[in-house]
């Protein structure tokens, strides 16, 4: 294609972007900008005689249109304006002359979707991984120990700095045990896994003995260094070996006490 081609396949482009909301009309120009090379290596691909398969000449023309997707996620377009940027691709082409075949017009709709859903798919699952490793908090349960938790919705590195934001935390504390919880999908990750079981490295050099309840390794063979970290079966029995570790341990509370405790509010 020349230039020429190119520029008035763009002008096609743009005037067949009838966006449904107004939010997705101001992306339209950076959306046909976006959408030129698609059109160049679409119809190079047509007029190879390709509109089906999986040719070079066409891959490549269908790898751009994911590309297009992925752009119009990035700049907040709509779900409705993701399905005007196809049928907008396919009025271009046919402006030009080329005829677009049924194959080719559902494969271009499937991958412009494709790149859109995966792009909005990665931005929320980053969200979530920002907030839950900024709630991460350790808690102090008794002098010297402390509780961490890791719930679900962890990536590998945004865990890795809140670990690390907890182990100064348990440094300016003082603290010399710390009962780590996991529960969720913490587990499901390798990466997240290799990511709490670091923290016990990070422990260690800080002088603090960690206890991970809930760290099971099982589904993860590949690890290998997993049972070198201190691990209990249950919460009370982390909490009595954190206690244990800084001296101290756990007594029942005296009927009678409690019965105080109750009168006084």
């Amino acid at each position: 294609m020349t230039q020429d081609e190119i520029d008035r396949a763009t002008s096609a482009f743009r005037a067949e972007l009838r966006m449904p909301f107004q939010q997705d009309t101001r992306l339209s120009d950076a959306l046909a900008v976006q959408a030129g090379p698609a059109l160049e290596a679409l119809a190079f691909a047509i007029r190879a005689g390709v509109s089906a398969g999986d040719a070079l000449e066409l891959r490549e023309g269908l790898s751009l249109c994911a590309l297009l997707g992925r752009h119009g996620a990035l700049r907040g377009l709509t779900p409705s304006g993701a399905l005007v940027l196809v049928e907008a691709l396919v009025a271009a082409l046919r402006s030009m002359g080329l005829e677009v075949a049924p194959e080719l017009h559902a494969s271009s709709r499937s991958v412009v979707l494709e790149g859109y859903c995966a792009t909005i798919a990665v931005g929320l699952r980053d969200e979530v991984a920002r907030r839950a490793a900024a709630s991460l908090g350790v808690h102090r349960i008794a002098p010297g120990c402390s509780l961490l938790a890791i719930g679900s919705g962890h990536v590998a590195e945004t865990l890795r700095d809140a670990l690390d934001r907890i182990g100064r935390r348990l440094l300016d504390a003082g603290a010399c045990a710390c009962v780590v919880v996991v529960s969720g999908d913490a587990l499901e990750n390798e990466e997240v896994v290799l990511e709490i079981l670091g923290f016990d490295a990070t422990a260690r050099m800080i002088g603090v003995r960690a206890i991970f309840v809930g760290l099971e390794l099982d589904r993860h063979p590949e690890i290998r260094f997993g049972g070198e970290v201190q691990r209990a079966s249950s919460l009370e029995e982390g909490m009595a070996s954190a206690l244990a570790h800084a001296d101290l341990e756990l007594k029942a509370v005296s009927p009678a006490w409690t019965r105080i405790r109750r009168f006084f509010g």
